[in-house]
């Protein structure tokens, strides 16, 4: 073997024992090097699509409905929805405003009241345990058929040949200037302010761009519904109130509630006398004839505890006797009192007659046994009918009116008011023309006063309704409302047609709207890209 061959085999013999002698040596990959590369890229990438994001520029990219000359982006979308949740929290606030006041006390809010978390997403809140629906899904299908409603309209409206005047545009500047301000004064910019209203990345061209759709529908709703009142003849009105009778019906009662003094622990000759007693004031309310008697009758069932003159008693009684009065009490057949009232039995109500509901539990009910626990009452509620089951005649009344806050007016600032108003000439231009003249006054307006209880203020509403109203009647009037009184000098502009008839003709509209709606939607379908909506 030669001296190279004893070379390659001392070689080969020690590969076989140290291997790793002879695994060749590469450069160190730069791994790490091209790790931080890609974290720096990636982070990058974040930070531009997280503010991208933030910006609203890819909701905006997005077109979640459409009709064919109307677009809502993603943007103007998030603004309509929101609009919905706060309009629908707010106007829960102002039905349950005093209940939630007796409840402040104890940290409830209207979220605690709806089941609502304000600090967590409505996409995982339940809504309707039984179908699965979020709260989420509650509030963006409200704000989904709005906007199919706006695009109706705009169509509608660009067939017509509406458009936006400076007015409008007006209006809509001042919109966004007040929300801006209010921005400012919480310490926000606009930009952020936007969008702790109405979503991320919501901006000032995207709630002008939505309010210039809302605007433009709302004054093509307001055409159509001048073009169908106009058009609407008196027979198409009481057409419209035949076929629709029992939406308009109402009537007018009194009502008066007796309750027996029993208690669980009442003997049966205890009982027996309560009721006795009760029952005797029943028969003299059920044989009264005018309301002018069953008013008496109660009246001396009332008096009669009250063993001497007591004016405090006496006003709380009288006060006792005007709740009595229920009127316009509109269709119903749910309850007794309703079926009395307008049920196609033999005994339906007649003017000037009685009617008794008697809720007796002081026996258990039939297959039940008596405990220690069973409830024991006895009550018997009389109505008596004024008015029968039939249109309203009473008038409505075109009214302007100037109200001034107390928290802000003297009386003698009220008289004042009234002076200029008489000085100037008593007419609806000038009462209104007052208003630029009170910085701070409650209300100058003209409405359409269609019901009494308009104002929700007895003082203004007896003025009104008193039966004696005519065109160019005038008076300043001091009223309250909770703590805060107010002096309104109200003008009747002209009294119009009764109420069963404007509320037809509402009604009229309403209907032939709907079925405008229908068939614009089928000349102007509304495109809705699901994933996008979502």
């Amino acid at each position: 073997m030669g001296k190279g061959s004893r070379n390659r085999q001392v070689r080969t013999d020690d590969k076989v024992a140290n291997p790793q002698k002879y695994v060749q040596k590469k450069p160190a990959p730069k791994y790490p090097t091209y790790i931080a590369l890609a974290v720096i890229v990636v982070v990058a990438i974040a930070l531009i699509f997280s503010s991208l994001s933030n910006s609203g520029m890819f909701l905006r990219m997005q077109t979640p409905m459409s009709s064919e000359h109307f677009d809502v982006t993603g943007t103007m979308m998030s603004y309509y929805a929101h609009t919905v949740y706060s309009n629908f929290i707010n106007s829960q606030e102002q039905t349950y405003g005093s209940y939630l006041d007796s409840l402040s006390s104890y940290g409830y809010t209207i979220y605690t009241l709806l089941g609502i978390n304000p600090d967590e997403s409505l996409a995982k809140q339940v809504y309707d345990a039984e179908t699965g629906e979020t709260w989420y899904d509650y509030f963006m299908g409200m704000a989904r058929d709005q906007v199919e409603e706006i695009l109706l309209y705009c169509e509608g409206a660009r067939a017509a040949g509406i458009t936006l005047d400076e007015d409008d545009m007006s209006e809509i500047d001042l919109s966004v200037q007040m929300i801006a301000t209010y921005g400012t004064l919480y310490g926000y910019s606009t930009n952020s302010y936007l969008s702790s209203l109405y979503g991320v990345g919501v901006r000032e061209k995207d709630i002008r761009a939505a309010m210039e759709l809302s605007t433009l529908a709302s004054k093509y709703v307001t055409q159509l519904g001048e073009e169908f009142e106009n058009a609407a003849t008196a027979q198409d009105v009481a057409s419209f109130f035949e076929e629709n009778k029992n939406d308009y019906l109402s009537a007018d009662y009194l009502v008066y509630t007796l309750k027996a003094d029993i208690t669980n622990d009442s003997t049966d000759e205890e009982i027996a006398a309560a009721k006795a007693e009760i029952d005797a004031v029943v028969e003299t309310l059920t044989t009264a004839t005018t309301a002018d008697d069953f008013r008496a009758a109660v009246k001396a069932h009332l008096m009669a505890d009250i063993t001497e003159a007591d004016e405090d008693a006496e006003a709380d009684v009288e006060k006792t006797l005007d709740a009595m009065l229920v009127e316009n009490y509109t269709y119903s057949v749910s309850t007794e009192q309703g079926m009395w009232i307008f049920g196609d039995e033999a005994d339906a109500a007649a003017v000037n007659t009685t009617h008794k509901v008697v809720t007796d539990t002081t026996v258990p009910a039939e297959g039940e046994e008596e405990t220690s626990t069973t409830s024991k009452a006895y009550t018997v509620t009389v109505y008596f009918l004024t008015r029968a089951a039939s249109r309203n005649e009473d008038p409505t009344y075109d009214i302007s009116y100037l109200a001034l806050s107390s928290a802000s007016y003297k009386a003698e600032d009220a008289e004042a008011a009234l002076a200029a108003f008489e000085s100037k000439g008593i007419t609806k231009d000038n009462l209104l023309a007052l208003g630029s003249e009170y910085s701070s006054y409650t209300a100058c307006t003209s409405a359409e006063y269609t019901s009494d209880g308009f104002f929700a203020m007895d003082e203004v509403d007896s003025w009104v309704y008193s039966g004696e109203r005519a065109a160019g009647d005038y008076a300043l009037l001091t009223a309250t409302s909770g703590s805060t009184t107010y002096y309104i000098i109200v003008l009747i502009d002209e009294v119009a047609e009764s109420v069963w008839y404007v509320d037809a003709l509402n009604g009229l509209i309403t209907s032939q709207t709907e079925e405008w709606k229908e068939n614009a939607a089928k000349t102007y379908p509304v495109k809705v890209t699901e994933k996008q909506l979502n």
